[in-house]
């Protein structure tokens, strides 16, 4: 009997690290032709079916939406046409899956469309929800993808709420990317267990704890409570628990997903609209991109000037003065 693993997470929250390690311990993901190139940005590799990635795209691209352009994005403006038309495509992906006794399927856009999947899926298959703190997934798409702090907090938020409530009478388990990194091995050996506990078996932890690279977590939490919100940070430690989301605004982080995706459609147009515009398509996103960071740097003056406003910072004063003294007389 064939079993899959879905693996589930935010881009950015190291889904691929996990994939690559349930490989390693004898997990078929695909093979190397139909996997997603390693590059700098994943050296050891993405762990991404190609053929799954393709159909996520056709998906979103088919309700006018993206994988960050998601504020009025629902399953249900994906037409019906459009899913019929794909059902070879998702008949030849499980086909190949469950080909193999044990499984995993990674797919960061999967969060979003889970419910279109979900008619592919067994009862027995379990989803596996990978989970990394949001301000450190919001700092590594801004320096990635050039997304403004609150856009990645607003996205990963988007993401983990989809993830969560797509799966509520399915076997589920929880990582944390931080737990991963600090301890590898017994972070796969508690999943190992829990996967155990379902049916699914002789797996090696050491093996897939050894795919690990230390130092893989290259973004810092420092001054979380200037960007993050505490229902952001409440939602983070609720869902690391494997609790409920609780109650969420989702009007607020679709607001904020709105007024970016207007922006960038400005920005755009702006950029066509030059004396000797971008002809590719990829040297119009390198333009694009470059117009992006120019607001990141807009939004981390501002938070710098926030936080040297705030009565904590302004309380330091004097001991920062201090110890700057001191460097300075020891040096």
């Amino acid at each position: 009997m064939s079993r899959g693993v879905i693996i589930l997470g935010m881009h950015r929250s190291g889904t691929s690290a996990l994939t690559g390690a349930l490989a390693a311990m004898g997990v078929f993901v695909g093979d190397e032709p139909e996997l997603t190139r390693a590059n700098s940005e994943n050296p050891r590799g993405f762990f991404e079916r190609r053929d799954a990635r393709a159909l996520c795209d056709e998906l979103l691209y088919a309700a006018a939406a993206d994988w960050w352009k998601v504020s009025d994005f629902s399953c249900r403006a994906v037409p019906r046409e459009r899913i019929d038309a794909l059902q070879p495509q998702f008949a030849a992906l499980f086909e190949r899956l469950r080909s193999h006794r044990l499984w995993a399927l990674k797919e960061p856009r999967l969060c979003l469309l889970m419910p279109l999947f979900r008619p592919w899926l067994r009862d027995d298959d379990i989803v596996v929800h990978m989970l990394r703190h949001p301000l450190a997934v919001a700092r590594s798409l801004r320096r990635r993808n050039g997304l403004p702090i609150r856009v990645g907090l607003a996205l990963w938020k988007r993401y983990v709420l989809d993830a969560r409530q797509s799966s509520p009478d399915r076997p589920t388990l929880v990582v944390s990317y931080e737990a991963l990194v600090a301890e590898p091995e017994a972070t796969l050996q508690r999943l190992v267990s829990g996967l155990g506990a379902a049916g699914i078996g002789s797996l090696n932890a050491a093996a897939g704890a050894e795919t690990i690279l230390s130092g893989l977590d290259r973004q810092t939490v420092q001054a979380a409570e200037f960007w993050c919100r505490p229902d952001e940070l409440s939602l983070w430690r609720r869902l690391l628990g494997a609790g409920a989301p609780g109650r969420v605004d989702t009007a607020e982080l679709n607001s904020t997903l709105r007024r970016f995706e207007a922006r960038d459609a400005e920005r755009m147009r702006r950029i066509l609209a030059r004396p000797n515009p971008p002809r590719m398509a990829h040297n119009r996103q390198q333009a694009l991109l470059i117009e992006r960071f120019r607001e990141c740097l807009d939004e981390s003056d501002w938070r710098l000037a926030a936080v040297a406003r705030s009565r904590s910072w302004r309380w330091t004063g004097a001991l920062r003065r201090l110890v700057g003294w001191r460097k300075r007389g020891a040096a």
